[in-house]
Formats: C-alpha cells, structure tokens, sequence
C-alpha cells in the first residue's frame, strides 16, 4: 500500500490523514459513524473474557452467518495515550472457513465493526 506525504500507515493497511479527529473520525468518539473509506461494518462479536471483560474474540457474525474465529493472526491498538484519541482495540482473524478478517472494538462506543 502506498502512504501519500502527511499520512501514516497502520498494520490494518488503512491509512489515516496527518489530522485525525477531523469529520467523523471514529477515533473521536463524535457521531459514533465510522467513515466509508474504512469500509467497517458494524457486527456482533462473542468473546472470550480473561484479565479483563470481552478480552479477545472468538465468534462473530459477517452477512447474518455465525463465525467461529480460529486463529487470532495479529492484534493492535491505537489511542489512550491523548484523552481526546479513545482507544480502539484491532485483531486480525482467520475464521473456521479460512477467510481472513479484522475485527474493531471501539470501546467508546461499545461496538464492533468487521471488514
């Protein structure tokens, strides 16, 4: 993926703009909309709960079917660190079936997406 001058690249492959919280950015918490270029879909996801609730996931729904997730492939997060960035949890999943997908938790808004 090619990253233009003033934007950064994250492991999702997304990129974002050299000021993130400007229009909608989820990253905000304002709106509670995800903008389209990040192409997120909002799902239901069953975790598994460990040291902390909801701590990773192991079922989730992609086009009204029920998927078990069986190889957590990589997991992120960014934000926390300045009050005004909440933080978004990211894992990449391979479900039962092989395909590959990420998952975004957006604790802020208590939602998951998928793409």
């Amino acid at each position: 993926m090619r990253v233009k001058a003033g934007q950064r690249a994250d492991p999702s492959g997304l990129t974002t703009g050299k000021h993130p919280g400007k229009s909608g950015d989820l990253r905000t918490g304002r709106a509670g909309t995800l903008p389209s270029k990040h192409e997120f879909q909002k799902t239901q996801v069953e975790c598994r709960s460990g040291h902390k609730a909801d701590e990773y996931p192991v079922a989730f729904v992609f086009e009204s079917a029920r998927l078990e997730a069986a190889e957590i492939i990589a997991r992120w997060y960014e934000g926390g660190v300045d009050p005004k960035q909440p933080v978004i949890d990211y894992f990449r999943i391979r479900s039962e079936d092989g395909r590959i997908f990420i998952l975004m938790y957006a604790g802020h808004l208590d939602q998951w997406f998928i793409r």
